[in-house]
């Protein structure tokens, strides 16, 4: 970047000066990795701004000068004199604040003594900033970014008083007076340390004098996480995270769920409830828990909502589907046992059962009872997986969704979901429709009468005139 000298500026290379250091700072903020700064507006920048920022400078550089002159120490890196050009690279911190450009440049109490407390501009930082956030799952946080000058930093210190004594008048005190001791010492501006007591690390720092903060730009700051599969980072509204923090992307979670639901599945990775097992540890992801964690109707729901659906079928549906099996077999057996009319009379009644009055997978034949509101159906059974119509009941391969909004049966306003009043009253239009059909083919009249008989066993009379016949199915 092009230095440029504080003493023949003016507002036009001002304004140039503060695009390049607000280029600089913009070619940092991609190293954050796990943070997105949206919405970045530049602040407008001042020659006096600038120029108080400079006049701080010029007299941090004063007061280490003559204190080191005068106990006659090395200079090391440090100016002779107060800089009269502006260089970032070297003697600042790259900055954020959660306060306004306004209240962050002031200088306010803080456990260190009066100061400006600032943050750097980095994943840890940041991440500290989000957890502290007055929202347990806030994602956005509004922030000031500048750049602060600092020359020798107090360093490995702990605290001039503490958060909770800040009301404290006397801790207060002797928190200001250690401060300006260590500012008659040299020092500018203390380290903060923060995280775990084993691992601590410099997150943060309290700059003493006024005017060394410069803001340059607001922004929002939205937070990533990396997925646990496919290690993309991405925001935490397009994806789930376990009780424990493990993140999954929505992509990557639907996948993992579907892969759960095929035959061979590893057992871990789902239980006989629909429950799935986090990718990462063995928190278990429970369908109430997906359905306050996740927006409504997402793909993670609707994926985790299929399993149970399927898992309680295959629990559920095979004895049910044997006894069935079994009931309709030594049914069958008897009917063969019957001679003439009767027999007649019983094949029919056992053909409009089963094939009219049970609705069945197109493909297989298996019966189906259960609608769940989602009109793009799916066989139960592991060998078939069938997808097909709820309306008209077509095979539509592996997956009817496609199909449903098309569908010439569909009723008018429904899309891929509807209410079950409406697939019960659709059905049974439908299969009033199709028991006409079959009730005019020829038979003799004892036959057509033993037919009525048993028709009115199961709830059908087809000769009650109070009442359409086809609204008793």
């Amino acid at each position: 970047m092009q230095e440029q000298s504080v003493d023949e500026l003016d507002l036009e290379t001002t304004e140039a000066l503060h695009v390049s250091i607000v280029d600089f700072v913009k070619q940092q903020i991609p190293n954050v990795t796990s943070f997105v700064l949206d919405n970045l507006a530049v602040i407008p920048f001042k020659v006096a701004t600038l120029r108080s920022h400079m006049e701080c400078c010029r007299k941090v550089v004063k007061v280490w000068c003559d204190l080191m002159e005068s106990k006659d120490f090395a200079l090391e890196d440090v100016p002779e004199h107060a800089p009269s050009r502006l260089d970032i690279a070297k003697h600042y911190d790259i900055v954020f604040s959660k306060n306004t450009a306004r209240s962050a440049a002031k200088l306010q109490q803080t456990p260190y003594g009066f100061g400006t407390h600032l943050l750097f501009l980095d994943d840890e930082a940041i991440a500290r900033v989000v957890q502290k956030s007055s929202s347990e799952t806030a994602e956005e946080i509004n922030v000031t970014i500048g750049i602060a000058f600092r020359l020798k930093p107090l360093r490995e210190t702990v605290q001039f008083c503490k958060q909770r004594d800040l009301k404290n008048k006397s801790k207060v005190t002797c928190a200001n007076r250690l401060a300006k001791e260590s500012m008659g010492n040299g020092f500018d501006c203390v380290d903060k340390w923060m995280g775990e007591p084993e691992h601590p690390s410099v997150l943060a720092r309290t700059f003493w004098y006024p005017d060394a903060f410069v803001p340059l730009a607001e922004g929002i700051i939205k937070l990533q996480y990396a997925c646990c599969i496919c290690a993309e980072m991405t925001r935490k509204q397009e994806g789930i995270l376990c009780t424990t923090g493990h993140f999954t992307c929505s992509e990557c979670f639907v996948g993992y769920v579907k892969a759960a639901e095929e035959q061979g599945a590893i057992a871990r990775s789902a239980d006989d409830a629909g429950n799935v097992t986090c990718p990462e540890c063995s928190e278990k992801f429970t369908l109430q828990y997906v359905a306050q964690h996740t927006p409504p109707a997402s793909e993670i729901f609707r994926a985790m909502h299929n399993l149970g659906l399927k898992k309680h079928l295959d629990k559920e549906l095979p004895p049910a589907l044997d006894a069935r099996e079994k009931e309709v077999t030594a049914r069958y057996k008897k009917i063969m046992a019957m001679q003439g009319d009767e027999r007649e009379a019983h094949l029919a009644h056992h053909e409009i059962v089963e094939k009219i009055l049970t609705l069945r997978c197109p493909r297989c034949s298996t019966a189906f009872v259960d609608f769940d509101g989602c009109l793009a159906l799916t066989c139960c059974k592991n060998t078939c997986r069938c997808g097909f119509c709820a309306w008209c009941l077509v095979d539509c391969g592996d997956d009817a969704h496609a199909h449903v909004p098309r569908c010439p049966e569909r009723p008018p306003g429904d899309n891929l979901f509807g209410r079950k009043k409406d697939f019960d009253e659709h059905h049974r239009k439908r299969k009033a429709r199709a028991l006409q059909t079959y009730m005019k083919k020829p038979r003799s009249e004892s036959v057509q009468q033993l037919l009525w008989d048993l028709l009115v066993e199961v709830g059908i009379d087809l000769q009650v005139a109070t009442q359409p016949w086809w609204q008793q199915l």
